[in-house]
């Protein structure tokens, strides 16, 4: 049973911690139903390592196993001719306790939900009418009305680890939930909140419970406790945060593992990810590297020239490779798009300007159509060491293949725009007559990549470029993109039949196509936009055929609609914002229409959409007022990436975070982002060196400085915990002549480093200091910038950011702070900044000898004079100086400093 997103939910983590070792299982976490395999009371049993999760119709039992050696101090009978001195055998034990549903409703019905494909059966003994057959497992199992208006749900983890959720309806009374422990000595509350549990055999813990409640659209984070209750049960408290009319989830994005690709010798980008049944990770892009990660036995594994596309294949963790390959001829390819097949074997399309690029017999083009630049598609085998087929797909102009999805049979559909006059097209199709400066193509390869099942072209007297394509059950094509043309097909009825913008020349609209799966027709084409530049770059359908697509505009009056998360432009909004729409499935309305976007530049690549309908936008922005949820990441530097996730009404941010690092992030293609369920794999290219990276990564070091490489990275919706309580507090103390920054230990980190950063207006984030902790719930921590004098008449910006046990980063919220001027020292230099000739003017009280001085950034003391006793001017000549940052100062015994920044041209 699905949680509805309008319900009530109160998230606990279950996490077992015993003091003895358990074995991570190397299957994923599933839920056995009882058919007479097991004890009649157990109605589901799962088992994780040694331990037995045994789930009763009114609570759960938790069996144990341990192995004992036992001495025979006798020999037994059978061998009392043998010596014995102390010999032994195997024997085990075991603990079983159980937590009981104290009060349990007499409407709890306990019911599996998310089957798992497949069934096992029981065959003991010689005498069939015994056997137990055709069992079925799930993914989850749900206890609905466990109390009155609560349900509880259990699953399993990608660690392998079991976690339950309570579902708290609006208005459900928290208090009747009483767990009451059986077969234990007893249990307490931990210093980090978690339920400790002691046992015979040590003690077990249950993490300490975290919740999130949305109001008006954002996420505020709600405290919840365990209590014991007179019956010594285990209940819950929570804070006056707590609105019982509100919904409470868990907080936003997690970053569950994350990874660099690429070699130490030039810039690799990476394109696309898909997953294939089993998880695995598949990656496609483009490296000018002969020392690219490439694995033995593959089918191209040595660089051929220019830029070279790649293929790999990595564990669902990332932690290693199962293969990578190469792909290309002696001159450039580039990789847009990748799609999994059913028998696991990789499809790759982009365009390139190789004549020698590798191709098999028989495939659908076998030569070059001689253009500057011309489509391919390539099907590798699933162990990376061949091809089923590759081939060119193009005419004797400039071809671009931007998108690609494939159907469950392995048909590969692809768009983007040609200008070829002679580009490949087939008998039937809805269009093939070129129109003007390059048209949109949709073209649908047979499995075998030996022919076309049909391929046209959609085309205005202008420009039309396609970015994103989707396909349906039925195989209609879905095609989203940008045209300067206003004479392209809309058809009658939907949503916008002209373009918006003034005319030929100026600004370009967004349109939404649907395509008949032969081909021949199209069922809908509308345009969509405002009075400027508007353009869609990604598309994902649902099961009723509606449209989410997801762009960029420029446009004052994009169509946003009423009650839309942000109904007009940003301010600043002339650097363009994101939009998100969702259309009806015969296009002739906008369920939803919304901008999204801070006061810089914000652009998106990829959206997808889960089964409730929430779209998944994955971009990138300047604009360090982007729209985040409690607890993300916030804007770092240049180009952050942005993962926001907005409900199925387009109304609420559920969820938006923040990722980067020093310098510029960014996605490239339509499939930069994988979503199944909640978790979100997404395929980036960075320059930043100190992007996170999780621990066990295959590659935890960015190896080319701030060169292009690809980062590829797994991220949870709804398991991110906040870094601090709050956002930090920075102080300017005058006395001491220093900036105090407090704030509050988070009670969810176990432990980690928290470090101080700084920035000024027009600078980079800089790490100043660490505190260092034990405990995550450190209570007040505090650092003091002793260097914040220097800064002297400037706002200045700091924020915390935490290493967490698993390598992960997360930073706060920023606090700024402004220097005031010195009031009795003062220094000033002109020019500023300065080439030849510095003028330094210093004022000072009489009377008190001064000293002036000149340090570098790094605190060489390049200039000084003492004793001074009145007013003075300076010059001085700084030639030879090299180009870079001083600082002048003034400094007199009784006196804070004056200070001022120097730069030298």
């Amino acid at each position: 049973m699905p949680y509805d997103r309008n319900r009530l939910l109160f998230l606990i983590f279950f996490l077992l911690l015993p003091s003895f070792s358990i074995a991570t299982p190397p299957s994923q976490v599933f839920f056995e139903k009882n058919l007479g395999q097991f004890e009649p009371s157990i109605r589901f049993q799962s088992r994780v390592g040694d331990v037995q999760f045994r789930f009763l119709a009114d609570g759960v039992s938790y069996a144990m196993t341990r192995e004992v050696e036992k001495t025979r101090e006798k020999p037994l009978a059978l061998y009392q001719n043998y010596q014995w001195a102390g010999s032994h055998e195997s024997e085990y034990e075991a603990l079983v306790w159980n937590i009981r549903f104290a009060g349990i409703s007499p409407k709890a019905t306990l019911a599996g939900s998310d089957q798992i494909s497949g069934e096992i059966h029981y065959l003991l003994g010689n005498n069939p009418d015994l056997w137990i057959n055709n069992i079925h497992r799930f993914g989850e199992i749900w206890y609905q009305s466990v109390y009155e208006g609560i349900d509880l749900r259990y699953y399993g983890t990608e660690k392998n680890q079991i976690k339950y959720d309570f579902i708290i309806h609006p208005y459900a009374q928290i208090d009747q939930i009483q767990l009451l422990p059986e077969g234990i000595i007893s249990w307490d509350t931990g210093a980090s909140g978690e339920c400790v549990f002691h046992t015979e055999w040590g003690t077990v813990a249950d993490a300490a419970p975290v919740a999130w409640q949305q109001i008006n659209g954002k996420i505020q984070a709600v405290g919840v406790n365990y209590k014991q209750m007179p019956d010594g049960s285990i209940g819950f408290t929570t804070d006056e945060n707590y609105d019982p009319s509100a919904v409470l989830i868990i907080d936003p994005l997690t970053l569950t593992w994350s990874t660099f690709l690429h070699a130490s010798t030039s810039d690799d980008y990476v394109f696309a990810v898909d997953r294939d049944a089993d998880n695995y990770v598949y990656l496609t892009g483009y490296t000018k590297s002969t020392a690219f990660p490439i694995t033995p036995g593959v089918y191209q594994g040595i660089y051929a020239g220019a830029i070279d596309g790649f293929i790999t294949k990595m564990d669902p963790n990332g932690t290693a490779l199962v293969f990578s390959t190469y792909i290309g001829g002696s001159d450039w390819e580039l990789p847009y798009a990748i799609a999994v097949t059913g028998s696991k074997e990789p499809i790759i399309a982009g365009f390139m300007n190789s004549g020698n690029y590798p191709v098999t017999p028989g495939a659908l083009q076998i030569s070059s159509g001689g253009g500057l630049s011309e489509g391919f598609v390539t099907r590798l085998t699933s162990d990376g060491s061949g091809v089923v087929y590759s081939s060119y797909f193009g005419g004797a102009d400039r071809d671009y293949i931007y998108d690609m999805v494939i159907n469950a049979a392995g048909e590969a559909y692809l768009t983007g725009y040609t200008l070829s006059n002679n580009f490949p097209l087939t008998s039937g199709a809805y269009c093939s007559t070129p129109g003007g400066l390059g048209d949109i193509f949709v073209a649908r390869v047979n499995a075998a990549g030996t022919g076309l099942v049909y391929s046209t072209l959609v085309a205005g007297t202008s420009y039309d470029i396609a970015n994103t394509i989707a396909v349906n059950s039925a195989g209609d094509a879905f095609v989203g993109g940008n045209t300067g043309s206003d004479n392209l097909p809309s058809t009658p009825g939907t949503f916008q039949t002209s373009p918006n913008y003034p005319g030929p020349g100026t600004p370009e609209d967004a349109f939404v196509f649907r395509l008949s799966a032969d081909g021949s027709g199209l069922q809908y084409f509308t345009y969509l936009g405002g009075t400027d530049s508007d353009v869609i770059y990604s598309l994902d359908i649902n099961s009723n055929d509606e449209v989410f697509a997801a762009g960029v505009t420029f446009s004052p009056n994009f169509p946003a609609t009423s009650g839309a998360y942000q109904t007009s432009p940003s301010p600043g909004f002339g650097m363009g914002d994101l939009f998100a729409v969702r259309l009806n499935n015969t296009g002739s309305s906008l369920l939803y229409s919304t901008y999204l976007g801070g006061s810089d530049v914000d652009f998106c690549k990829s959206v997808r959409i889960n089964e409730y309908n929430e779209a998944h936008i994955l971009g990138a922005t300047r604009s360090a007022d982007y729209p985040v949820t409690a607890g993300s990441a916030s804007y770092n530097a240049m180009y952050d990436v942005s993962v926001s996730v907005l409900d199925a009404a387009g109304k609420n941010l559920l969820h938006s975070a923040l990722w980067g690092g020093s310098y510029n992030e960014y996605p490239r293609a339509s499939g930069g982002i994988h979503l199944q369920g909640d978790k979100l794999t997404l395929a980036l290219t960075t320059h930043s060196p100190n992007m996170p990276i999780t621990a066990g990564a295959f590659q935890g070091t960015k190896l080319n400085g701030t060169s292009d490489a690809p980062w590829i990275a797994t991220v949870e919706v709804g398991t991110v915990l906040p870094l601090i309580s709050g956002n930090p507090v920075a102080l300017w103390r005058e006395n001491a002549g220093l900036v105090r920054i407090d704030w509050e230990g988070s009670p969810y980190l176990r432990a980690g480093d928290y470090y101080v950063e700084r920035k000024t207006e027009t600078g980079f984030w800089t790490e100043i200091g660490v505190v260092s902790t034990k405990s995550g719930d450190a209570g007040a921590l505090w650092w003091e910038d002793r260097q914040a004098i220097r800064y002297r008449g400037e706002e200045i910006y700091y924020r915390i950011t935490v290493v967490s046990e698993d390598g992960s980063r997360y930073s706060s919220g920023i606090t700024q702070v402004k220097i005031p001027q010195n009031q009795d020292l003062q220094i000033s230099v002109s020019p500023n900044p300065v080439a030849d000739v510095l003028k330094i003017t210093a004022r000072f009280p009489s009377g008190h000898p001064a000293q002036m001085e000149i340090t570098s950034a790094n605190g060489q003391t390049l200039y000084r004079t003492t004793g001074i006793t009145s007013d003075v001017g300076r010059q001085l000549d700084i030639s030879a100086w090299s180009p870079g940052i001083y600082y002048v100062s003034l400094k007199v015994n009784g006196f804070l400093p004056a200070v001022e920044k120097l730069m030298v041209k």
